[in-house]
């Protein structure tokens, strides 16, 4: 049970700092979407491009990160 207790604590320590991280940012639009959208998808190249338009904007775009949608809005 203790490393379930432990894990259980990481996890809310990660929480803890993603929550801090953002609560910083005045202006902020996230993007998420299928990670399984290739490079040549339609979808990709808009996700691209909204996101450029996004952050020319002024505005932090946050993102899961992952592949396809999420790596175009990166």
């Amino acid at each position: 049970m203790r490393k379930t207790e432990e894990r259980i604590s990481k996890i809310a320590a990660e929480f803890k700092n993603g929550f801090d991280f953002i609560s910083g940012l005045e202006k902020a639009v996230g993007i998420f979407g299928s990670t399984r959208a290739p490079q040549n998808n339609p979808s990709y190249q808009e996700a691209r491009k909204l996101a450029k338009m996004i952050a020319e904007a002024g505005y932090a775009v946050i993102t899961g990160g992952g592949p396809g949608i999420m790596e175009a809005a990166n």
